[in-house]
């Protein structure tokens, strides 16, 4: 993972919200306010239950920055090519580790799934 262009990753992002059409998801995010949940690409683990592993993904997007226990996150999977969204915690207690929820597609198709 230490080959990922996090700025690539990042104006990526940025230009698929530049490009997208306007939109707007359940919990509110719309174009007018998305760039304010956006984060530089930041490495967290996440626990998968389904596989029950934890898995490495890099978050883009934090619904609430404030809280660091509730709202959900956006990230990319390198194995993927594809966004997905996660939580900030574990029903394991798993220290510092997400609940992986599942992989999406696309960054906006990503956050019109949540």
């Amino acid at each position: 993972m230490q080959n990922m262009n996090l700025d690539k990753l990042n104006n990526e992002v940025l230009l698929e919200i530049e490009n997208g059409s306007d939109f707007k998801n359940m919990h509110g995010i719309d174009k007018t306010n998305i760039i304010d949940h956006i984060q530089y690409p930041e490495l967290k683990d996440f626990f998968n239950p389904l596989s029950n592993l934890i898995e490495k993904h890099w978050v883009v997007f934090d619904e609430d920055k404030e809280n660091g226990k509730e709202g959900y996150l956006i990230f990319y999977s390198e194995r993927d090519n594809e966004f997905g969204i996660g939580t900030k915690i574990n029903l394991k207690q798993i220290k510092n580790t997400g609940t992986f929820i599942g992989i999406y597609g696309s960054f906006l198709d990503t956050v019109a799934s949540m």
